[in-house]
């Protein structure tokens, strides 16, 4: 057997296929999926007198809606990942965004830089050249939410901006002690406070909350940094969002053209964001599209 054991969260029946296996640092790294639970990987170490790999920690990068078939498990949302090294020998990682709603667009995710968080898990960055894509910015400092006193639901809203463009990148730089015992979010798409999109960090469940999915977190790796960044990524009805380096998530939304108001949500206590950042984001195939009107790389036809 490649894998000299199994870790116990990796159930019977699982399978390893779209294996991607390479070395990050001093660990070795197996990216793959099972065909129940979608992406997956694992950390661990390689020996070469047994030729095994001998796998210590394993992580899922799937998370199912809430109202995904609990007995039919081929619910897939984040599946068949690739990876590739740079020329300047960045690790790079995609996969194919498998929601049933649009499973038959072969979508691809954003593609992702990989590096080694803690010798036990993998980091996740976007991949810096996104950035050339990025016009227009808008940036607002210093936000402080307030929530109304109510015994059952104290909470309150804060509009930032309304958006009136269809691709953008918003940046939310918090301080990691705003994470202390609190629950608040970030509200897309909103015709007023309570619609939407909705991504809530729910620190009393342990988790966060990505429209109709739920995405276990870890809280306490945020107090190894003095900030955290909060990185959300918009095309139309496709969103992706990365909590800092440590995990991330895609959901599908089509009903984005029904608001366009953007609101941090705070719950409980106050909430204060240091600043946060937006962009309107160019089309990455804009070549594509002009070649298509101007056809200048044809060859010419011979007589």
């Amino acid at each position: 057997n490649f894998l000299a054991n199994e870790i116990d969260d990796v159930v019977y029946g699982e399978d390893i296929s779209c294996p991607n296996f390479f070395k990050i640092d001093s660990k070795w790294i197996l990216l793959c999926i099972s065909h129940s639970f979608g992406c997956r990987y694992y950390v661990g170490d390689w020996d070469s007198h047994s030729e095994q790999f001998i796998p210590i920690h394993h992580h899922r990068l799937n998370w199912p809606a809430h109202d995904s078939d609990l007995i039919n498990t081929a619910n897939r949302d984040f599946f068949a990942p690739e990876s590739m090294v740079t020329e300047d020998d960045r690790r790079v990682m995609w996969a194919w965004l498998r929601d049933k709603s649009i499973s038959s667009l072969s979508i691809q995710s954003l593609p992702r830089e990989l590096s080694l968080l803690n010798n036990t898990q993998l980091a996740f960055n976007p991949l810096k050249e996104l950035q050339s894509l990025r016009f227009e910015n808008k940036l607002f400092n210093n936000i402080t939410i307030t929530p109304k006193y109510a015994r059952d639901s104290s909470c309150n809203f804060y509009k930032v901006m309304t958006i009136d463009y269809d691709a953008f990148e918003i940046l939310l730089r918090i301080d990691s002690n705003q994470f202390h015992r609190k629950r608040f979010g970030v509200f897309l798409f909103c015709c007023d406070r309570y619609s939407g999109f909705q991504i809530i960090f729910s620190r009393e469940s342990n988790c966060i909350h990505l429209g109709k999915k739920t995405i276990p977190f870890n809280f306490d790796l945020i107090s190894s940094k003095s900030t955290f960044d909060l990185r959300i990524l918009v095309d139309k009805y496709l969103i992706e969002v990365f909590f800092d380096e440590y995990s991330f998530g895609s959901a599908i939304y089509f009903d984005y053209n029904e608001g366009n108001n953007f609101f941090i949500y705070a719950y409980g206590k106050t909430l204060e964001i240091s600043t946060i950042e937006f962009w309107k984001l160019r089309r990455c195939n804009q070549g594509l599209l002009e070649a298509r009107e101007n056809l200048i790389w044809q060859p010419d036809i011979l007589a």
